[in-house]
């Protein structure tokens, strides 16, 4: 299980999805959510956010799709978790 943060409004999942199909990974389950906007140093709230948990199914290890996922415009945040840490 992935989870991503990542600007709203940009076509971020969807670019998400395909960097995970191309790498050989399969898709099952997707889940999304507002996250929390960040906030910059002069204490302004930044663009909207949202969080996707990604259930993948794939051969090997998923450390080549984290850097690939983390190089997608737009990504603020990019992780492994437990199911229940959503």
């Amino acid at each position: 299980m992935l989870s991503c943060t990542y600007v709203d409004g940009r076509g971020v999942l969807r670019e998400l999805l395909r960097t995970c199909t191309d790498s050989g990974w399969a898709v099952t389950r997707v889940e999304t959510r507002p996250a929390a906007a960040a906030v910059g140093p002069d204490g302004q709230s930044g663009p909207p956010l949202v969080r996707v948990r990604l259930e993948l199914h794939g051969e090997g290890p998923d450390t080549g799709l984290i850097a690939a996922l983390n190089d997608v415009d737009g990504v603020v945040e990019v992780g492994s978790e437990e199911v229940d840490d959503y």
